[in-house]
């Protein structure tokens, strides 16, 4: 487990393949496994036999502003393409993206999956949750997508649409369906009071997730607390340290905030 943080000068293209060329692969369970995929474009690996998690992640950097992200259950080096099952977009033409405006960023690499904050403090995630059945591959991204005036932070909201949502490489069926918080309505979005009157933040617990297709809870996005609409005494990037760890607060740029704190660890 690693934490990384720095600032992007520009929008400028194939700036997240730099940043992570340089850092995943310091986690030994994540590699370049496709160098040569495109202009600027990348596939990376990661592989843990011992605990059950493989996955591919396909990043398209050449656009400004963003890249595309893609999740395959394969890739074949020689042909530059994705193999089996994969994740390109949550519903009709909304693909998968992570947004990178000028300034600070935070990147944080676990063995199963890696986490991102931007400047426009909307937080991402690739990878594998924390999983209450160990045994099963389960893999999930949460991203943007492609209305870029309404980030809302989908750590906190889950359109699951034009705007970018939750979706499963693997859900517990093996399939690709929707994700959502375990305690949500319909509409995708949550509403929690954790601030106590002393100040402290109270019965944290970090975000429990579930398969919208089965309904079952399926385990919890690691190092993300969602509050949805209610900021709980936060202000835009505020950290709190709970339990000896930082966690930052994010809450987007769209008109209605939601937030959610993001582990810097």
């Amino acid at each position: 487990m690693a934490y990384y943080s720095g600032s992007f000068a520009s929008t400028a293209a194939g700036s997240w393949i730099t940043l992570f060329d340089a850092y995943l692969p310091l986690n030994a369970n994540w590699s370049i496994f496709d160098g040569s995929a495109g202009t600027n474009e990348k596939t990376y690996q990661c592989l843990d036999y011992a605990e059950n998690v493989e996955f591919y992640v396909n990043i398209q950097d050449n656009q400004t502003s963003y890249c595309l992200v893609e999740l395959w259950e394969g890739w074949d080096v020689s042909t530059h393409a994705g193999v089996g099952q994969s994740v390109a977009v949550y519903s009709l033409t909304y693909t998968c993206r992570f947004y990178r405006p000028v300034g600070g960023w935070g990147l944080a690499v676990h063995d199963h999956h890696f986490r991102i904050w931007n400047y426009n403090r909307c937080g991402y995630y690739c990878g594998a949750p924390r999983r209450y059945d160990e045994s099963l591959n389960l893999v999930m991204i949460v991203a943007d997508s492609t209305t870029t005036s309404n980030q809302t932070n989908q750590t906190a909201n889950v359109n699951n649409g034009n705007m970018g949502g939750w979706r499963f490489l693997f859900d517990s069926s093996g399939g690709t369906s929707l994700g959502n918080f375990a305690s949500a309505g319909g509409s995708g979005t949550i509403v929690e009071q954790f601030k106590a009157h002393d100040g402290t933040f109270r019965g944290l617990m970090e975000t429990e997730i579930r398969d919208i297709t089965a309904d079952l809870v399926i385990g919890q996005l690691e190092g993300y607390i969602s509050f949805g609409n209610r900021a709980n005494g936060l202000a835009a990037g505020d950290t709190v340290t709970i339990d000896g760890e930082t966690w930052k607060a994010l809450d987007g740029i769209s008109a209605t905030k939601y937030w959610s704190l993001f582990r810097q660890a």
